[in-house]
Parts: C-alpha cells; sequence; structure tokens
C-alpha cells in the first residue's frame, strides 16, 4: 500500500468513522481521491461544490458525525464557501478539504489561484494546510476543531506535490482528555425553586450534546414548559403537555407570550443567533439563565446568569426542584393549538396550511429537510416536531439551494429514514442537478416543491416595506417534466386532494420523485406583520 501524503488523510478520516466524502475532484486532487477510494471512503461526485458541502451538513446534523467535502482548486474552493460558512453559522461539523497549487506556484499571479487561508479563514472556525510532515496530525487537528463546540466548517489545503509525496515523520497523536466541568449550581437551583413562571428555551446544543433524555427529566421533573429554537425542535414531543412549540420569528405571538408572562427564562443549549434576544427580551427586564457547554456569546439584550458545563450532567443535578408540577402556560399552549388546527379561508390554490396538514400523515419514520423561502417560515409555525432531528431548517446563513442535498446527506447517514425535502421552485432550480447524484447512489428522496413562479417571501417583504407589489416573478417551470427528464419521476400537483396519494407515491417509488405542488401564497403577509 502506498504512504503518500493523501493516503494518511485518508487513514484518519477513516480512523474517525467517516465513510464518504462529498465533492467535484480536479486535476490537484487525483491522489487524494485515490487515497479515498483505496481506504474504503465513497466519493459522491456532486453536481455543485456547494452541494457536498450541504450534504455533509444534513448527514451532519442528523447523526453528530463530521461531514466532510473536497472540491479542487480556484473556482471549485471558492465555490464551496457559502457552504462553509453555512456549517459555521448552523454549527454543523464540517471539514473543507480543498485542492491547491504546489507553494512554488502561488509566489506570483497565476490562473486559478486566490488565496485560501484569507478566503476560508472569513467563513471557517480555522484554516490549515498539509505539509509532508505531520500531516496525519495535521488532519487530526483540524477535524478536532470542527467537532469542538461550537461545531463548525474547518478548512484544509492539500498542496497537489504534498499529496502525491511520500509521508515524512509524524508526531504522537494523544488523545485530549474530555473536560468534565461541574459548575456550582447552588444560584440556579435557587432560582428555579422560586420561580412561579419558569419557561426554558430549548437550542441546538441540546441535541449536539445527546442531552435530550436528560433535559426531558429536568423538564417534566419541574414541570417547566419549553419553547423550542427551530434547531433544538422535537426535544420535547410536540404533543407533550409541557411542549409550547418553537419560537424563530417575531410573529410567534402565541408562544412568545410564555416569555413576557414568565419570571424566569432558562436556555438550555440555546446558540444566540437562533432566535435573536433582542426579539423576546428587548427590554432586558427578565431574569435569564444560560446553561450550556458553551458560554454565553456577546450579543444585545443577552447578559445571563452563566452554568457551563456537560448538558447530561447539570441536568441531572437540577431534578425536582419545584413543588409545582403543572404546566401553568397551559392555557398559552392551547391557544397555540387552536391556531395552527384551525380551518384556513380557502385559498385560489392550494395554501400551505393545508399543503402541512396533508403531509403530517408521511411524517413517521420521516426526516423533514426544508430550504429557504416562504415554505420555511410556514412549516416552522404550522409543522408539529414529534422526535428530535425530525426536522432539519437552517437558521444562521439560511441559504437557498440546501433542501434537497441536505436531505439527501441525511439519507445517506440513514438509509433506513424515508427523507423528505421542501422546497420552493427558486430553491430547488439551484441544486436540481443533484437529482442526477441520488439516481446514481440509490437515493430516494421525496422533493416537495411549492412552485408559485416568483420569490414569493421576498415578493411579500417587498409589498410590507414599500406599500406597492414589486412583480418579483419567475417563468413558469414544469419542474415534474424536469425531474422525468432526468430520470427521477415527476407529478405536477394542481389540487389539496391529489397531495396525499402523490405522497404515497413517492413512498413507493424506486427512484427519487418530485411533487411539482402549485402553492397559493397570498397569506404571507401574517407570518411577517
Amino acid at each position: 500500500m502506498n504512504d503518500r501524503c493523501s493516503d494518511r488523510i485518508a487513514l484518519a478520516l477513516r480512523d474517525r468513522g467517516v465513510q464518504r466524502v462529498y465533492g467535484i475532484p480536479g486535476g490537484e486532487t487525483v491522489h487524494m481521491v485515490d487515497s479515498l477510494e483505496s481506504h474504503g471512503i465513497e466519493f459522491i461526485i456532486t453536481r455543485h461544490e456547494n452541494s457536498a458541502a450541504f450534504m455533509g451538513i444534513g448527514g451532519a446534523r442528523y447523526d453528530g458525525n463530521l461531514g466532510v467535502c473536497l472540491t479542487t482548486v480556484g473556482p471549485g474552493a471558492s465555490n464551496v464557501v457559502m457552504g462553509a460558512g453555512t456549517a459555521t453559522l448552523d454549527f454543523a461539523p464540517l471539514l473543507v478539504m480543498t485542492g491547491e497549487l504546489p507553494q512554488d506556484e502561488r509566489l506570483y499571479p497565476r490562473k486559478q489561484h486566490i488565496d485560501q487561508g484569507r478566503l476560508f479563514s472569513a467563513v471557517c472556525k480555522g484554516s490549515f494546510e498539509a505539509a509532508a510532515e505531520d500531516t496525519r496530525g495535521t488532519c487530526i487537528k483540524a477535524m478536532d476543531l470542527a467537532l469542538e463546540e461550537r461545531p463548525g466548517a474547518v478548512h484544509l489545503s492539500l498542496p497537489a506535490d504534498i499529496m502525491a509525496a511520500k509521508a515524512g515523520l509524524e508526531s504522537p497523536v494523544r488523545d485530549r482528555p474530555l473536560e468534565q466541568r461541574l459548575p456550582d449550581l447552588s444560584f440556579l437551583k435557587e432560582m428555579i425553586h422560586r420561580s412561579e413562571r419558569p419557561v426554558a428555551i430549548i437550542g441546538a446544543g441540546v441535541r449536539r450534546a445527546k442531552a435530550g433524555d436528560s433535559v426531558r427529566r429536568f423538564l417534566r421533573g419541574n414541570g417547566i414548559p419549553a419553547l423550542h429554537t427551530w434547531q433544538g425542535a422535537g426535544v420535547l414531543p410536540f404533543d407533550d403537555p409541557l411542549s409550547m412549540h418553537s419560537i424563530g420569528l417575531p410573529c410567534n405571538r402565541i408562544p412568545l407570550r410564555c416569555i413576557e408572562e414568565a419570571d424566569l427564562v432558562i436556555t438550555i443549549g440555546y446558540d444566540e443567533q437562533e432566535f435573536q434576544p433582542e426579539i423576546w427580551n428587548p427590554g432586558r427586564g427578565k431574569a435569564v439563565v444560560h446553561i450550556s457547554a458553551n458560554e454565553s456569546q456577546n450579543v444585545p439584550c443577552y447578559s445571563p446568569a452563566v452554568a457551563v458545563g456537560g448538558l447530561n450532567s447539570m441536568m441531572a443535578m437540577l431534578h425536582d426542584l419545584r413543588e409545582r408540577p403543572e404546566n401553568w402556560a397551559a392555557s398559552i399552549r392551547e391557544e397555540y393549538h387552536a391556531h395552527i388546527t384551525a380551518e384556513v379561508p380557502e385559498e385560489k390554490g392550494i395554501g400551505p396550511v393545508a399543503a402541512i396538514k396533508a403531509l403530517l400523515p408521511y411524517m413517521e419514520n420521516s426526516v423533514l429537510v426544508s430550504d429557504v423561502g416562504a415554505h420555511m417560515l410556514w412549516l416552522a409555525e404550522y409543522m408539529p416536531c414529534q422526535r428530535e432531528g425530525s426536522i432539519q431548517i437552517s437558521n444562521g446563513m439560511i441559504p437557498m439551494g440546501i433542501g434537497l442535498p441536505a436531505a439527501m446527506g441525511v439519507k445517506f447517514a440513514d438509509p433506513s429514514k424515508h427523507c423528505i425535502t421542501v422546497t420552493g421552485d427558486a430553491g430547488l432550480m439551484m441544486c436540481i442537478g443533484e437529482l442526477q447524484t441520488a439516481l446514481e447512489h440509490d437515493i430516494k428522496v421525496t422533493v416537495m416543491v411549492w412552485n408559485d413562479a416568483a420569490l414569493g417571501l421576498i415578493d411579500t417583504r417587498h409589498e410590507i416595506a414599500l406599500d406597492k407589489g414589486p412583480g418579483y416573478s419567475l417563468q413558469r417551470t414544469d419542474i415534474a417534466a424536469v425531474a422525468r427528464s432526468i430520470g427521477a419521476e415527476g407529478i405536477i400537483i394542481e389540487r389539496e386532494s391529489e397531495i396525499g396519494e402523490a405522497l404515497s407515491t413517492a413512498r413507493k417509488n424506486d427512484v427519487p420523485t418530485v411533487l411539482d405542488m402549485r402553492i397559493d401564497y397570498s397569506r404571507n403577509r401574517c407570518l411577517l406583520e
């Protein structure tokens, strides 16, 4: 077996449990691709570099393992920047490997050369360059940083000449001891014990810490109702009497009343950009406690008391502190349930709420990945989440085009799950070529397209801001026909009554299925005002 530097990196990836790498190869990456395949790591060729990153992110957010993508120099490296930034702002562990020119060819202007270190330092937690000495150690450092709280993207540059060269000496790699921090929680115990109306905000860090069980015991044992960020959804199932659904928009007026009426807000595994504190605590008037593996960040309207340590350990220290186990916010919960289950006025086409209600029976053993657009806001408002990880919504970079490739990443990570993406026509057209990637790898996903032939969300924002219609319309695309031309299945849906049958067909199909649904967004304003 060869002992090139590229082999050392492939072995480091394999030892970390990486089973596949997504990307687009180039001349500068041939040795790396060869080493991946030689060491049993599947290389998935995507149609765009961003999609490669999004697939890695989808899988990483689902199972917590490291996602990896590989691109080449110049345009390949620059094309994956959006994906790297998305991983960093969504706190998803992603190793972004890029081919690079030999060092002596970077001393003068030449084609396809950009300063990769400076480029990726702007959107990643760190940027490393592999060298002949300690190649494996450099890769391990990069992977460790990507997985370290708060996780994100880390860049690893792979010079073509180094990858082809014989590997040099390696420094011994020592396992870093896991720090078990057990802070003094006496102040927090007293605050919870004295509180009459506490409410929790559950964030993405709970799932990253695999602390769902201990958080549920804490909430139920103390009778504390819980709101969820979009990325924390499902820690308490929607049907749990203490679940107050999710928050992520100022217009989530009913759940936000929990915070308005609370005398203590307990954030657990909360990342501040998930739902900015200036929205839910604008006057800084609330007593707030931040329980997390991470220190609180310096953002407006957030100066909490802080308890930093292992979430599972801290939750175990906070059981049964209150003598009032009933949900003090039960009336708010009932009002919200009535809101999302109420009949809505009949619309010209298929209304968003009707589309979501038709989708609900098909969510068992499914993971739903939302793309970005008006549909994302409707899902966040009306889609109940019954299980951790069963709904993915990007809430950091929030890029259009993430839906299909991220859903494919989930399916690659767990073939037993039925994966559904809800997307818009504009978002899908950014990545529709990945249907071919799905076909090539027998990845069966259901793609529900809310097709309004427009940039519907921007349309609505323009109308609200300027009090006039902007006309961000697009030419109507027969997306079902495009899907069929690729070899996938495509079904046009024009009436609500057709949705269930189409979803049943999609589940039975042996190929990816695109449901081209003619949506009516005339009620978008109610989400934003």
